[in-house]
């Protein structure tokens, strides 16, 4: 994947594991070694607001009412999420779906 892919993909993953089953969800399954990759994909596609809500879901891991109100947030930005793809992807469209090297 190019680097832009890479960072819509991480942020399709982060909304998609919160959307489906909360932060805990992504932690059980993701863990925590790319939550720098996570956090900096959603900023350098303008959605500084999860990358500030996922820090602080990892500093607020095990409290679980903190994490459903934070889980909250993120189900709410829903349609930001997809109209902030749409502009970077629009923004990188050079190194986007481009055919694999043989």
């Amino acid at each position: 994947l190019s680097q832009p892919e890479y960072q819509c993909q991480l942020v399709m993953i982060y909304t998609g594991e919160v959307g489906n089953g909360g932060h805990s969800q992504f932690f059980d399954n993701r863990g925590f070694t790319s939550i720098d990759d996570h956090v900096a994909a959603l900023e350098a596609t303008s959605l500084h607001s999860l990358a500030q809500t996922l820090r602080e879901a990892v500093k607020m891991q095990t409290d679980l009412e903190r994490l459903n109100y934070l889980d909250k947030q993120v189900w709410a930005q829903n349609l930001e999420v997809d109209h902030a793809l749409q502009v970077f992807l629009r923004h990188h469209a050079k190194h986007v779906l481009r055919p694999e090297r043989a």
